[in-house]
């Protein structure tokens, strides 16, 4: 961390982007890359996008410019371009709604006039080329003559991977597979319903279990919600959601967490709300010589046993992974575990219940052999935090704003709304795990992080 600057703050911003954008340019040299890729250009997933040392180039390009951006617009630009954001995600959700991202993108680099995206979508084309015109302004999609359109790398990841005849056909199946889009259509649909309640729920949280319980006037929480008749579709494109925003985080990280390289023949790892088994499968290939208990409520059961069958049917066979129905809020059945491992749970609940399942695993755990993992992202102070110190270079925020933690401030309104969860910080991760018989022993850093328990 630079404590001592040498010249004015503007002017050791365009040296942070000076520094980090030749990096940028003569890492992906180095790696046979003709160049950094180009705006114009539709996203081609790359093994560059999960490296490490790239990825710290971007984070300082991306951190810099901000700052550089909130230093010399004036305070009404600022936070006019802050409050406007709600217009984004519904100029988003319109375009996504309609296809629009597949029209064009079956139309080519040629791109559309917005009454020919008119004739195809049905909506009014002075008010496809307004919305059109508005993302474009913020990047996301071009405008390449008057009114003509077409997708960018930003508007790309809209894609649904169908043909536009089939997803006009099939409007319930446009969300059958993990894709951002699902991601957009839930933020406008189910979400928004929450967000908008948010202001009233935070004077009274006691009137109900979340903003998103208020919002939509019901008294379940929201993964009961999920479940009641006419909310299948809503599920599942939360699931699909999901699975593609854990996608994008690379396995290593998975690997990384529970150290089993270590770990003796057959000794036990218990994965809680693991879902159909993703993690499972990442740790089952690196460790084969461990064995994996996938634990979750009964309607996994049945998604976790197909996933199994069609991508590792012989450990299933082998007992090498087995699945167990459970609620974690529930007695751990499997005692004196190796590891007991969670990944993105914690945060879907308050501290009181989070206290809860930490301690039935803690009441589960063998003192001086059983570990917690907890993966989980991590909010940092945006000042200097002994716990976790910064090396974000002056006069960089300690966490480095937007770049560092933009994903995770927003992920803490987005758990708060939907079920008045929590992002952590260290400190809450260690008073949350001494409430419930746990002393945080190692913080292993990562794209996601991984917070490894011992019984107290």
């Amino acid at each position: 961390m630079s404590t001592s600057p040498t010249s004015s703050p503007l002017g050791a911003l365009v040296n942070i982007l000076d520094q980090n954008v030749t990096a940028l340019e003569d890492a992906y040299a180095k790696a046979g890359a003709e160049s950094v890729p180009s705006l114009d250009d539709l996203y081609s997933p790359s093994p560059l996008d999960k490296d490490p040392v790239i990825a710290g180039y971007r984070k300082s390009i991306i951190a810099a410019s901000d700052h550089l951006s909130n230093s010399v617009g004036l305070p009404f630009e600022n936070t006019q371009t802050a409050v406007g954001g709600l217009y984004a995600l519904l100029v988003i959700g319109i375009v996504e709604d309609a296809n629009i991202p597949d029209i064009l993108l079956e139309a080519g680099v040629q791109g559309m006039h917005a009454k020919d995206i008119a004739a195809i979508c049905g909506l009014d084309a002075s008010i496809i080329a307004r919305c059109l015109r508005y993302l474009a302004t913020r990047h996301i999609f071009r405008e390449i003559s008057p009114d003509v359109f077409t997708n960018n790398r930003n508007s790309s990841i809209f894609v649904k991977g169908q043909p536009v005849q089939e997803l006009k056909a099939n409007p319930e199946g446009r969300y059958s597979t993990p894709s951002f889009a699902a991601t957009i259509r839930m933020m406008n649909d189910e979400m928004l319903v929450g967000a908008c309640a948010m202001n009233d729920w935070v004077k009274s949280p006691g009137s109900a279990d979340s903003a998103f319980s208020l919002g939509h006037k019901t008294d379940k929480n929201i993964w009961e919600w999920y479940a009641l008749p006419g909310n299948e579709l809503r599920a599942r494109r939360f699931a699909n959601h999901m699975r593609n925003v854990t996608a994008q985080f690379p396995n290593e990280i998975i690997v990384k967490a529970i150290d089993g390289a270590s770990m003796k023949e057959d000794e036990v790892v218990v994965d809680m709300g693991g879902g159909v088994g993703h993690a499972v499968l990442v740790l089952s290939k690196a460790y084969p010589h461990l064995k994996f208990v996938l634990q979750d409520l009964p309607n996994q059961k049945d998604p976790a046993l197909s996933f199994w069958n069609a991508n590792a049917p012989d450990t299933l066979s082998s007992g090498k992974v087995t699945f167990q129905e459970h609620n974690f809020f529930e007695a751990q059945p499997v005692e004196g575990a190796a590891v007991y491992f969670m990944r993105a749970c914690l945060h879907d609940w308050p501290d009181v219940k989070a206290q809860r399942i930490m301690q039935r695993v803690c009441d589960a755990a063998t003192p001086g052999y059983s570990k917690l993992v907890v993966m989980e992202g991590i909010m940092r102070h945006v000042c200097e935090d002994p716990a976790i110190p910064s090396d974000a270079p002056w006069p960089l925020l300690r966490n480095y704003g937007v770049a560092g933690s933009g994903f995770q401030t927003l992920a803490d309104f987005q758990v708060l709304n939907i079920c008045n969860g929590k992002e952590r910080t260290v400190q809450d991760f260690r008073e949350l795990g001494a409430s419930a018989g746990w002393k945080l022993e190692e913080v292993r850093q990562g794209a996601m992080m991984a917070y490894i328990f011992v019984p107290a």
